[in-house]
């Protein structure tokens, strides 16, 4: 009985290690990459509804795997997800498991395209659709259940995201076209296109170059995705021109259902290091920030508000609550903030929308502000004299209907000094001044 096992067992490890051998030999031939190839490209081709392609498979494929020229197209030929290399490391007992684990994952120039036109579904939602098939009895976690990408490199990489876009629900007729018109030539801080049905508005992340230690996609212990970050670099043109340029990040972000959030991220811009925390509703499109930064260049927030000065720095905390449909809010808190000769501190809100321009929570201090700046801040002011301004203010409304209250000093290029202490409501618009319950000290005042 001995001789026998012995025997079997000299028989069983023989055929493991011919067919370990065989299977070497045939991945490490081009034929039988080639194979391999063909092979994968039909079992993607049969979950996919759409088109995919694969120019060719390397590695030796017992450890680890590197192709080339994949892409994933929908039916029309529209491309989705695109990479000239994909090479991946893996463990062979990792998939015996049922969990797909990945490491030393490096995708060289990949390019995504999230998609959606309106009344429509995303472009990922069609090209992978749901199974409609009725789940089996739960039989404990299977493939799908796991999925984890370790020490994950981009290099080159491009991310697009393109989502309906309407003008404001209550335009119609001649009106309607206008805020289109506008949208279209660049009248509005979003990327609006014509697309194939309607408009979109277009986010375009490019020439990204990242590191991520950990990049976990399912678990069953865990919801929504995890992306663990130590370097990242890049171009941000979430809105037009001005865009953001990124020169690293380090932190870690998560999807969980339709909101991608992070908190406390250190952020390294072209003149500044900021921390914040980010929360953007994927399908409301709604855009919270909350950065922190001393000091920070005026210019590293442009991207934010091109209105801002080119030239300034200053300490604050800014708050920007942005939505595709609905008014846009922007908050600065704790301000010291100069630009040239002029300074500014304290607090500012602002609130726009299509139309107006709202302040709100606005308690400043400040000292030679030049007239120009105050244009420069404010879509649709016009202020008829040129000089600086000094002294405090709290400021409540809009340009047309403001309440104020202040102790403002006005030094007219031409003419001097003039003091104003105000506390009321004012509104300056369409060549008229209008006042309700405004009281006022001129001490003095010039009258030319």
């Amino acid at each position: 009985m001995k001789r026998v096992l012995v025997g079997v067992g000299i028989v069983i490890g023989a055929i493991a290690v011919l067919t370990v051998v065989g299977v070497f030999l045939f991945t490490m031939t081009d034929f039988g990459r080639e194979r391999v190839r063909r092979f994968t490209l039909q079992t993607l081709s049969e979950m996919v509804h759409g088109q995919v392609r694969i120019g060719g498979i390397g590695g030796n494929l017992l450890d680890g795997v590197v192709m080339t020229d994949f892409s994933i197209a929908d039916t029309a030929g529209r491309p989705f997800v695109s990479a000239d290399t994909v090479i991946a490391d893996y463990h062979l007992i990792a998939f015996a498991r049922k969990r797909i684990e990945l490491h030393s994952l490096r995708l060289v120039r990949p390019l995504v395209i999230f998609d959606k036109l309106e009344d429509e579904d995303w472009n990922f939602e069609s090209i992978f659709p749901e199974d409609t098939t009725p789940d089996a009895p739960d039989e404990g976690p299977g493939f799908g259940d796991w999925v984890a990408f370790n020490d994950v490199e981009v290099i080159g990489g491009r991310f697009i995201v393109r989502t309906p876009w309407k003008p404001d629900g209550d335009s119609v007729g001649p009106a309607r076209e206008r805020l289109i018109a506008t949208a279209l030539e660049g009248g509005t801080r979003q990327h609006v296109v014509r697309a194939r049905k309607g408009f979109q508005q277009v986010m375009d992340f490019r020439q990204i170059n990242t590191m991520m230690p950990r990049l976990r996609l399912e678990d069953p212990d865990s919801s929504g995705i995890a992306i663990q970050v130590t370097a990242l670099s890049g171009i941000a043109a979430v809105f037009r021109p001005p865009v953001a340029e990124i020169r690293d990040v380090e932190g870690t972000f998560y999807v969980i259902r339709d909101t991608l959030r992070f908190d406390d991220v250190k952020i390294v811009l072209p003149g500044s290091q900021v921390s914040g925390d980010e929360r953007y509703g994927i399908d409301t499109q709604e855009l919270r920030l909350d950065l922190r930064g001393a000091p920070v260049p005026l210019a590293d927030l442009r991207w934010l508000y091109p209105r801002l000065p080119s030239h300034g720095s200053g300490t604050l905390d800014f708050q920007m609550v942005m939505r595709d449909e609905g008014p846009s809010d922007y908050v600065a808190r704790n301000a010291d903030i100069r630009s040239g000769t002029s300074r500014i501190g304290g607090d500012f809100g602002l609130t726009l929308t299509e139309t107006d321009a709202r302040f709100h929570d606005t308690h400043l201090t400040f000292a030679s502000v030049d007239t120009r700046l105050i244009e420069q801040l404010v879509p649709g002011l016009d202020i008829p004299r040129r000089g600086a301004i000094g002294g405090r203010a709290s400021l409540d409304g809009t340009t047309s209907a403001m309440t104020v209250d202040g102790d403002v000093t006005f030094d007219d290029a031409v003419n001097g000094r003039s003091r104003v202490v105000a506390r009321g409501l004012v509104g300056v618009g369409g060549g008229d001044v209008r006042a309700r319950g405004l009281r006022l000290r001129l001490d003095p005042v010039q009258v030319d």
